[in-house]
């Protein structure tokens, strides 16, 4: 165990900061992995930047040896309970200065090849919070974290997307139902897709769906074939997502019933 302050990541056995290049694969997102690395990284006061990629995470640290190699030892032993490791591929390389540690936003180059966990069920913390009436998560029924809740029926990208909206669409569009988009703001963004903006990147810009997306190329007359059946599909779903949630509602109004009773 580590006492007193943590060794500068200026210094080196060999007077040289070193940097660590680590490809983790194996069920290793939505199980709070990233935030795991950052934490162990500024344990050990190192720099660097941690990711999520079609094949897992990515992850590069930099600064002492013997903190660059203690990282490398916990990074397994220490992982979070629901993430499995497959393989752990590691390359030593030249420092190259970082500042800081970051969590960097996801990439999406390359074969997707990470594993999606089904959905987990709910755990000791959470079940304990929507129990205790001085909790403010008390009956609330979507309660979850890092360790239990919806995963495969929450994802939209692996970084993947499935091509179908989440509960996630559904409650953004509610959050946006009193902010009008004016014409131009539309106009501006189908151009941005028109000149090869991923199409998810532009409505997370504007904080819409994707089937908004497609009514707006509908309002002004930009809608083919395909997008047509498209939009018809992303309704369907939506219709299809609305009626769980209802059914989620109802089982709620159940569970404040049987919450009572043991209250």
């Amino acid at each position: 165990m580590m006492t007193g302050a943590p060794p500068s990541p200026l210094t080196t056995r060999s007077g040289a900061p070193i940097r660590l290049r680590v490809t983790i694969r194996g069920a290793v997102q939505g199980v709070g992995f990233r935030p795991f690395v950052h934490r162990l990284a500024a344990e050990l006061g190192l720099t660097g930047w941690v990711n999520n990629s079609p094949q897992g995470v990515g992850v590069e640290v930099e600064g002492a040896r013997a903190n660059v190699e203690e990282f490398l030892l916990r990074l397994e032993g220490e992982k979070p309970p629901h993430s499995s490791i497959q393989s752990l591929e590691a390359a030593w390389l030249d420092a190259v200065g970082f500042g800081s540690f970051e969590i960097r936003t996801s990439c999406g180059d390359g074969d997707k090849t990470a594993l999606l966990l089904p959905d987990l069920a709910i755990c000791a913390d959470c079940e304990r919070d929507i129990f205790d009436p001085a909790n403010r998560r008390f009956r609330h029924p979507f309660t979850h974290c890092t360790h239990c809740g919806p995963r495969f029926s929450d994802v939209t990208s692996q970084n993947g997307s499935r091509g179908s909206e989440s509960l996630g669409d559904q409650e953004r569009d509610q959050t946006m139902k009193g902010k009008r988009h004016t014409t131009e703001e539309k106009i501006r963004a189908l151009r941005e897709a028109d000149g090869g903006k991923p199409i998810r990147e532009v409505c997370q810009e504007r904080n819409i769906s994707e089937a908004t997306y497609h009514r707006w190329r509908q309002q002004f007359g930009l809608m083919g074939v395909d997008e047509a059946k498209r939009l018809k599909e992303l309704e369907r779903e939506n219709s299809e997502l609305k009626k769980m949630l209802a059914e989620s509602l109802l089982k709620n109004r159940v569970l404040e019933a049987v919450c009572e009773k043991k209250l």
